[in-house]
């Protein structure tokens, strides 16, 4: 019984290590253009996205990722003295594929579902709304070690929220740079 102990804890020591180099960490800020045209006329063509992603090798070139997102945005209107703020956060897990490797260069493709929440508040109320959907991109990284990189990641997300009898389209495409890490 008390081999069975040690040899536990190295078989548990050489599976944790095993996924060490496996993980990956990703933060990154970017701009995105929102699809919904109401967004665009009140708050702008752009806005600032920020993210971050957690990626786990499964087998060979493919691995498992989860990440998060958020935007927020505030408009004044002077002629009434009232301010209009949107708040959007993204919660997305998918599959991606290690598509090129190339010396410091790797090409990404991702795929995956999203749930998008929102929050709109203004004209003295709070309106909470959420919409599932789909995020895809294809990211470049560039390895300035084994461990560090940097990447610029394309994006597009989508999902659609109902209020009032009205759709309203959530998401858009982006362009993200960011840096990440090798665990």
């Amino acid at each position: 019984m008390k081999a069975i102990k040690p040899l536990t804890l190295a078989i548990m020591f050489l599976l944790f290590n095993s996924l060490l180099p496996a993980l990956q960490i990703k933060i990154g800020a970017g701009l995105t253009r929102p699809s919904d045209s109401d967004f665009r006329s009140i708050y702008g063509n752009h806005a600032a996205i920020f993210e971050s992603q957690l990626s786990l090798n499964i087998i060979g070139p493919i691995f498992a990722w989860a990440g998060g997102e958020m935007l927020s945005r505030k408009h004044e209107i002077a002629l009434i003295a009232e301010s209009l703020q949107t708040t959007h956060f993204g919660i997305s897990a998918g599959f991606g594929l290690n598509v090129l490797e190339s010396g410091k260069a790797r090409i990404i493709l991702q795929a995956g579902a999203q749930q998008f929440l929102i929050r709109e508040k203004g004209f003295r109320e709070k309106i909470d709304l959420s919409s599932f959907g789909f995020s895809s991109g294809i990211d470049l990284h560039w390895f300035f070690s084994t461990r560090f990189f940097s990447y610029l990641a394309c994006r597009y997300t989508r999902g659609d929220a109902n209020h009032a009898g009205r759709t309203i389209v959530v998401g858009g495409p982006r362009l993200v740079v960011g840096i990440g890490l090798n665990i």
